[in-house]
């Protein structure tokens, strides 16, 4: 795959993950119905609210899928109390744009990369914040 077709990639999945909710709690729910799954838990943690199911493979493993304003934004696996961040929405975010900026970096000027990066979303500028400079630095 060459600079272009790994930038195109990595926009694809920047697009779908930003513009999709992800997997929704009612969808979650109708798991319950399965025989592996022996409880499910939703409540509300400060701002967020939390998925919590639980269910039989080898051993019981509880996973949270954890929202804010009905968006998915982190899945996480607990087994034996030990927490597994399975996936972040934010932390994938950035992982993206981080590799976005370091192909654009073989293929334009840093002028140019700034140009395009400032027509994202302000959510996706912000994600890199304050550490923007510090951020571009490291590519």
């Amino acid at each position: 795959m060459d600079y272009k077709e790994l930038i195109n990639y990595n926009i694809e999945k920047l697009t779908s993950i930003y513009l999709n909710e992800g997997v929704q709690i009612n969808e979650l729910i109708d798991n319950i119905f399965n025989d592996i799954y022996t409880e499910l838990r939703v409540y509300k943690e400060k701002k967020f609210v939390i998925l919590e199911l639980n269910f039989i493979e080898e051993k019981k493993i509880r996973m949270n899928y954890v929202y804010e304003e009905k968006c998915l934004v982190r899945v996480e696996e607990i087994n034996n109390e030990i927490k597994t961040i399975l996936w972040d929405r934010d932390a994938r975010l950035k992982d993206l744009l981080y590799n976005i900026r370091s192909y654009m970096k073989s293929m334009c000027s840093e002028q140019e990369i700034n140009k395009i990066m400032d027509t994202l979303p302000d959510e996706l500028k912000e994600m890199i914040g304050s550490n923007y400079e510090q951020y571009t630095s490291i590519i």
